[in-house]
């Protein structure tokens, strides 16, 4: 293998690897984003849910809704908490992905580091092409 051809393919096989690698950070930035947007999204619903279960359970003591009311806020709390449960899934769901998309990351600097290496190696023994 000739010095041109042996640093022709070594850059090759850097620039793939670069490349491949760029992907995966833009995909791991994109769904962190999404992640992210999605845990302050969920906590704002969540807290302005909550504030307003107690608004009502405050306006029931004091008497200014009918005792019938605690029902609908019982049920209103319920479907909070499932809320709650669903955003918590789909965080963990985007969690994975991450680290799927950083597993994905490491096996592709694994694979190209080995590509190289075995060309170095096939370059230092003197090896046609």
């Amino acid at each position: 293998m000739n010095k041109e051809y042996y640093e022709q393919r070594r850059d090759e096989l850097i620039h793939q690897k670069n490349r491949e690698l760029e992907k995966c950070t833009k995909d791991s930035d994109r769904i962190k984003s999404d992640l992210h947007r999605l845990m302050e999204e969920a906590s704002l619903g969540i807290d302005m849910a909550q504030q307003e279960i107690y608004r009502t359970g405050d306006r029931i003591y004091q008497g200014l809704l009918p005792q019938g009311f605690e029902a609908d806020r019982a049920e209103v709390g319920i479907s909070v908490r499932r809320f709650q449960d669903m955003c918590d899934n789909e965080v963990e769901n985007y969690r994975q992905q991450v680290r799927a998309v950083e597993q994905r990351r490491d096996d592709i600097s694994l694979s190209y580091q080995k590509q190289i290496s075995n060309l170095d190696e096939r370059y230092s023994c003197g090896e046609k092409e």
